[in-house]
């Protein structure tokens, strides 16, 4: 899929400021603001806008940040990915070639502890090393991230490639994106079947058992 200029201009202004409106957008690029509300749903339908989140200084919070390295053996490394993330306390986390797993991680005794962390860390299977470093001194970067005027956007039924304008449906809360009007037709159909599922059975399904 093709980003044009004034998608590509949306995207790094919302980089820069999250907070910005789409009033405040219009005017840095000389649009309207219904052109733009429009393209910023579009790009959040296809996923590359993902969310907007607040950034918070840790070193206001108290505690300790720490970057945390682990070597695993290689089956094991993308299982101690998911646990790293479920720990309290992580903020990011990468999975790395080679086996390893690098955490950023903010720790406020009492309730979190370089200590527990040792611990729980010490417990996930495949494990050789770990260490655990603290952060003296670190600096977010804010910087806007240059996009290429191509972006590849998977269907969201068979996960291949799509080209071209999207097909879109709206299903419950959630617009979905899809390579062709069969793919439409296909999730559809279980999106339907999960409902009158759902329906039959009595209590509502939860959304995240609905087909994705």
């Amino acid at each position: 899929m093709r980003l044009d200029e004034l998608d590509l201009r949306i995207v790094a202004l919302l980089q820069e400021d999250a907070r910005l409106s789409f009033r405040e957008i219009a005017e840095r690029t000389g649009s309207t603001t219904p052109t733009v509300s429009a393209r910023v749903k579009a790009l959040e339908d296809i996923g590359l806008l993902r969310g907007y989140r607040a950034q918070l200084d840790h070193s206001v919070l108290g505690g300790t940040s720490y970057v945390v390295t682990l070597t695993l053996q290689p089956q094991a490394a993308r299982a101690a990915l998911e646990a790293v993330k479920a720990m309290p306390g992580v903020h990011s986390v990468h999975l790395l070639s080679g086996g390893r797993v690098v955490a950023h991680v903010h720790l406020r005794p009492p309730a979190l502890t370089l200590a527990r962390l040792d611990q729980t860390v010490a417990q996930l299977p495949g494990l050789i090393t770990y260490d655990a470093s603290e952060v003296i001194e670190g600096h977010e970067h804010a910087s806007a991230e240059s996009l290429p005027e191509t972006v590849e956007v998977p269907c969201h039924q068979c996960k291949g490639p799509i080209h071209g304008d999207p097909v879109k449906g709206k299903f419950g809360e959630r617009t979905h994106v899809f390579c062709c009007r069969q793919c439409l037709g296909s999730f559809r159909e279980r999106f339907e079947a999960a409902q009158e599922a759902a329906a039959a059975s009595g209590p509502k399904l939860p959304k995240k058992l609905l087909p994705r």
